[in-house]
């Protein structure tokens, strides 16, 4: 085994994670102090105290440490994330000018593609190995393009809502260059990338949901009212959601029904 200070992290080595505090994420919550996990390939082989590792496995002491899985964060605006800090002390209604009616409507593929590699970095960084980016600043396909190419940058899995605020789902959804976009970018099957539409309306147009689109077999998700402080969701995102069953329904800041 390599030493704890410079371990040989190879891709397809195996490794061993020693002396951590594990938190299983199980449905009984076990935490395990002082524990290994060996990692081989992309499964996790074990998981224990002093457990016994293949010849050549590299290991890190993580005495101190927390090992947990990843943590899943279903709704960020990645594009947005290099001018987050500009805005920190704005009301809602700000941050809709700002974003929706000014200053987004100028952004370029290429700050898209900024906003998505920070962020995507910054996810990782921060222990959230998935992400569903709800990029709603996509008013071009150049555009998704560059939020696409950033997000493979990152060794992450990520889910990229595509929304452009500055149509109607229903004019969007419908061209034929984004539905090329989306054979050409997701026809791969790959694990590391997923897709889904981000509708950014707060209720559902019928025009959304007719029998002749039905979403195109794609995950959608929709901008609930987080005025709706009673459990559960409104009468008519509750039927959608009962008659389409790819569809999930986001408040602002939070899902309330997945």
């Amino acid at each position: 085994m390599t030493s704890a200070a410079s371990p040989d992290l190879t891709p397809g080595r195996p490794l061993v994670f020693r002396n951590a505090t594990v938190l299983t994420m199980d449905d009984a919550h076990h935490v395990h102090h002082g524990a290994d996990v060996l990692i081989i390939g992309e499964h996790i082989a074990g998981v224990g105290p002093a457990l016994a590792v293949p010849d050549g496995t590299a290991e890190i002491d993580a005495t101190g440490g927390i090992v947990m899985p990843g943590m899943i964060d279903t709704h960020r605006h990645m594009w947005q994330t290099a001018m987050r800090g500009y805005g920190a002390d704005w009301t809602l209604t700000q941050y809709f000018v700002w974003y929706y009616l000014q200053w987004g409507k100028v952004f370029r593929p290429e700050d898209i593609f900024a906003g998505n590699l920070l962020s995507a970095i910054e996810a990782v960084d921060a222990g959230v190995t998935t992400t569903v980016d709800w990029s709603h600043g996509l008013q071009t396909v150049a555009h998704a393009d560059a939020a696409v190419d950033a997000l493979a940058e990152v060794p992450g899995r990520f889910v990229l809502a595509y929304g452009n605020i500055q149509q109607g789902p229903w004019e969007w959804s419908t061209a034929p260059e984004f539905r090329d976009f989306v054979t050409r970018r997701f026809g791969s099957g790959n694990d590391m990338l997923g897709f889904q539409m981000a509708f950014d309306v707060t209720g559902l147009d019928p025009r959304l949901l007719s029998p002749d689109r039905r979403h195109r077999g794609h995950r959608v998700g929709v901008h609930g009212k987080r005025a709706e402080r009673r459990p559960g969701l409104p009468a008519h995102l509750a039927a959608a959601r009962a008659r389409h069953s790819r569809l999930a329904v986001h408040g602002h800041q939070r899902v309330v029904e997945r």
